[in-house]
Formats: C-alpha cells, structure tokens, sequence
C-alpha cells in the first residue's frame, strides 16, 4: 500500500521552489495539496482527500525545518581565468596513453593541460598550442572539437566544500542566466568551469560577486 505522507515528501523533494519555501515555512499546506492533489491520488492508485495531503505536508514542514539548506551559501576565496583554450575529445581506446603521458611530463605548472574520461570517451582542455604538439600522438579522427573556450577556476574552503549540494549552489549562480558549461573539472577545493568565451564577461560577473 502506498501511503500518502511517502508520496507527498516524494512530490515536494522533487518541486524544489517548493520544498525551499516549506523549509523557510511560507508554503501555504492548503493551497499546495490543491495543486498536488491529482498527482497524489494518481501515485497512490486510490483518491485522497486535499485535507490528508495538506495534513501530511505540515507534518513533514516539522522535518524539512531541520535540514541544511538546498542550496547553502558559498563563497569564493579566489577566483581566476585561463583562456584561450579548446576541447577535443576521441574514443578512448584509440589513445596512445603512453605516450601522451609522457608527452605531458613536458609540460609546466603553467600550462593548462586537463584530460578526463568516461566509459567509452576521453577528453582534453587545453591550449591550442599543446594540442598542435600532440597531434601526431592523437588519431585523425576526433568526436568533438570546440575552440574559444576559457576556464572559470573557482576556489573555495575546504569547510564549504563539505557542505551538501555546494556545487549544485556554485552552479544555480549562473544556470539562473542560461551559461552553458561545456565541461566541470574537480580538485579537492577547487572548481573549474569550462565555458564559451561569449559567455565570460557575464559568468565571471555573477561569481565575483561571491568572493569573500
């Protein structure tokens, strides 16, 4: 049988203006349960009364009081740019690791050189200038390309970087704005933000903002 309150807390945590507005406890349970009634009633395959939801939404009001905010409060302790850069990225079992490993042994600190993979691809952000160097490392045939990009290199304390969602936080700063993210790259407490260069002048607007 599936209760109601289960059902409820599921709709809520899956609506987040919502579940943000019970936290801060301005959410009208009345008005709230009229709006979720018919998804209730569909997700427990029985009808239910708008005072059962509205009861088990102030139930759970008693709950959500209690947890750390959605989206916690975060700030920078530096912030930095590196651009201009490209992505290119190719099947990962067409690389050459060995070599490419050792190719990067070359490079300095300064470079800005990131490769990642997944199951089936791997990709590299770096300068134009280190890719012209690999290219006889790297196969002809790549899956992406994309130049003119820069990286938003976000730093932050290592007390922040604990906190629950903090990178869901970092990144609703500029979601909110329509920037798109060509690709996130992670440290411990740092955290990078592949972008357009279009897109900077108004990503680095919204971030700086946050620098303590």
């Amino acid at each position: 049988m599936i209760k109601v309150a289960t059902t409820v807390r599921e709709i809520i945590a899956e609506d987040e203006i919502a579940l943000t507005a019970l936290q801060k406890n301005v959410l009208n349970a009345n008005m709230y349960a009229q709006q979720i009634l018919a998804q209730v009633s569909l997700r427990c395959l029985k009808k239910i009364s708008a005072a059962s939801v509205a009861a088990a939404i102030r139930r759970y009001r008693r709950q959500v009081t209690k947890f750390k905010p959605i989206k916690p409060e975060i700030s920078i302790t530096e912030l930095s740019i590196k651009s201009p850069l490209m992505a290119i990225a190719y099947n990962k079992y067409d690389i050459d690791w060995k070599a490419i490993l050792a190719k990067q042994n070359q490079y300095t600190a300064t470079d800005y050189f990131v490769f990642s993979q997944g199951s089936h691809q791997v990709s590299f952000i770096t300068t134009k200038r280190i890719i012209e160097s690999l290219q006889k490392l790297l196969p002809a045939k790549y899956i992406y390309l994309e130049e003119n990009l820069a990286a938003l290199c976000v730093s932050i304390s290592e007390k922040d970087y604990s906190e629950p969602n903090i990178i869901y936080a970092l990144l609703s700063k500029i979601a909110i704005y329509q920037i798109d993210l060509v690709e996130i790259v992670t440290t411990y407490t740092e955290i990078v933000l592949i972008i357009r260069m279009k897109e900077l002048d108004r990503a680095f607007d919204q971030l700086i903002k946050l620098v303590k």
